[in-house]
């Protein structure tokens, strides 16, 4: 039975979590920091790639 009630509490704070991490990642800041990286990322991973067919 306590068992079962910590899984329940587990699966509850994971959602939670998920359900704060959303929040945040759809504030306007979070979205306009992410618009800003992503073309850096994506020169890093093209550069890399570039060098592992070396």
């Amino acid at each position: 039975m306590n068992n079962q009630d910590t899984d329940k509490r587990q699966e509850q704070s994971k959602k939670r979590k998920y359900k704060q991490f959303l929040k945040w990642l759809c504030k306007p800041q979070t979205l306009r920091l992410l618009f800003q990286i992503a073309p850096v990322i994506y020169q890093m991973m093209k550069w890399l790639i570039e060098l592992l067919q070396i």
